[in-house]
């Protein structure tokens, strides 16, 4: 099998659970780079690599702004994330398939090697453990999809609203789902024309309802 060649975001989050050493004892893959300066990681995900593993430890702002710089770049599908807890954007990345795979920072090594393993199948990877979670989000938020299928709203309009019902702002929509503050006030007006309502108050209060049932 010839080596594959990964860049490392964040070694000092990953060396804590060893991943760095895993990955130095295969011996079909390069490290050919790694930074936990957040300043350097534009320049970083500039080089040419079949996959990039990246653990975000950072603020938040920063975050969102290595996932826009993955999408920009066009390597988000080549690229693992490993994180502690997912959010609502993870959930929407994971559902869609929009990254290559995400691993939970605290797995053992079994799970890193199941995952080298898929990613050099070229297949998309999920921790078991995400999954559970995951698995216990989507339980969570069930009414949203009937808000989607009921009121025919399209996927953009479904996250959305899916983000609003839990209290962010447009400005705060826009950064998790990497689109422009218009996109997002041009999707709302969508739904709220679909949901028969008038404003973000009686959207949420729509969302409430719903749940209640």
């Amino acid at each position: 099998m010839s080596k594959k060649n990964i860049i490392l975001i964040d070694p000092q989050e990953v060396f804590i659970c060893g991943l760095i050493k895993i990955l130095e004892e295969k011996e079909n893959i390069n490290i050919l780079d790694y930074t936990y300066r957040y300043d350097k990681v534009s320049a970083i995900l500039d080089k040419d690599a079949d996959f990039y593993l990246i653990c975000p430890e950072f603020q938040e702002d920063n975050e969102n702004g290595i996932i826009r710089m993955a999408i920009d770049k066009n390597i988000n599908h080549s690229t693992i994330f490993m994180i502690n807890e997912l959010s609502a954007t993870h959930n929407f990345y994971i559902e869609n398939k929009i990254f290559k795979g995400y691993i939970h920072k605290k797995s053992n090594r079994s799970i890193y090697l199941d995952m080298i393993d898929s990613i050099f199948k070229n297949e998309f990877y999920i921790d078991p453990s995400l999954t559970i979670i995951l698995s216990q989000n989507n339980s969570n938020n069930e009414y949203i999809d009937d808000i989607k299928k009921v009121y025919h709203l399209t996927n953009r309009e479904y996250e959305i609203f899916f983000l609003l019902s839990k209290g962010y702002s447009n400005i705060e929509i826009a950064d998790r789902l990497c689109i422009s503050e218009k996109t997002v006030r041009n999707n709302l007006t969508s739904v709220y024309k679909k949901l028969g309502i008038n404003s973000r108050t009686e959207a949420i209060i729509f969302s409430q309802k719903i749940n209640k049932k």
